[in-house]
């Protein structure tokens, strides 16, 4: 397993956005895929792999994903149809960003006292580890 650094990704990214923005030519913009493409196969060493076509409107809100991530308190509302990838999408850009994914498990008779222990657990872990909090309405 090839490690990709942190950096060489970011800039990556910010050629992306540039091209995607138009304010850039960038002759290589394969290489952005290539390189996702390198992460998301990391990905799966790590976790449960995931089936993703990275193509050019995925490779687009994945940037922008990413860097919301990367922002101090940076956070973000996906709203979207079911099955379009925004969880898989989020949880590739926050293993590029090298942050960890923690989401809240619902299970029967879950309540109000459950959801601020999980929340609590949650404050304790952000102080330390870098996360990302990802809740759906799948519940």
């Amino acid at each position: 397993m090839r490690k990709v650094s942190i950096r060489t990704v970011e800039n990556t990214i910010g050629l992306a956005r540039s091209v995607a923005n138009g304010t850039t030519k960038f002759p290589f913009m394969g290489y952005c895929a290539d390189l996702m493409e390198k992460m998301l196969e990391d990905y799966g060493y790590e976790n449960k792999p995931m089936p993703l076509v990275l193509f050019n409107d995925a490779l687009d809100h994945l940037t922008k994903i990413h860097r919301i991530i990367r922002f101090p308190r940076g956070c973000a509302l996906l709203v979207g149809f079911g099955g379009s990838g925004k969880q898989s999408l989020t949880k590739l850009a926050t293993f590029v960003a090298g942050y960890k994914t923690w989401t809240i498990n619902l299970i029967r008779n879950y309540k109000e006292a459950d959801f601020r222990t999980d929340l609590v657990d949650l404050y304790d872990q952000v102080v330390t580890k870098k996360r990302t909090f990802m809740s759906t309405d799948a519940h």
